[in-house]
């Protein structure tokens, strides 16, 4: 099976919402509003809550990688030093 992007059935609703909170809407459309707020969802997968809910885990994945752009994982930039540019070099 393969999936396009970091999202992948066998992760935690949970991580995925503090991970990704640009699929929270998603979700909430797909698992409903109370899979936002029940604490069961750090212990239930995707697969597991697609299932309850009557959907394909692996469309599910799908479409909720597409909404992060199918593969690129969050990543905080890093500062790239103190901000100040370095002094002019003297010749």
């Amino acid at each position: 099976m393969t999936l396009e992007g970091p999202i992948r059935p066998e992760m935690f609703v949970g991580e995925i919402l503090r991970e990704y909170p640009a699929v929270r809407e998603k979700i909430r459309e797909l698992f409903g509003e109370e899979c936002l707020q029940c604490r069961s969802n750090e212990r239930e997968t995707v697969t597991y809550t697609a299932w309850h809910k009557g959907l394909d885990p692996v469309q599910v994945c799908r479409e909720l990688n597409a909404m992060i752009g199918g593969g690129k994982r969050k990543t905080p930039k890093r500062p790239s030093g103190s901000g100040k540019k370095p002094p002019p070099r003297r010749t």
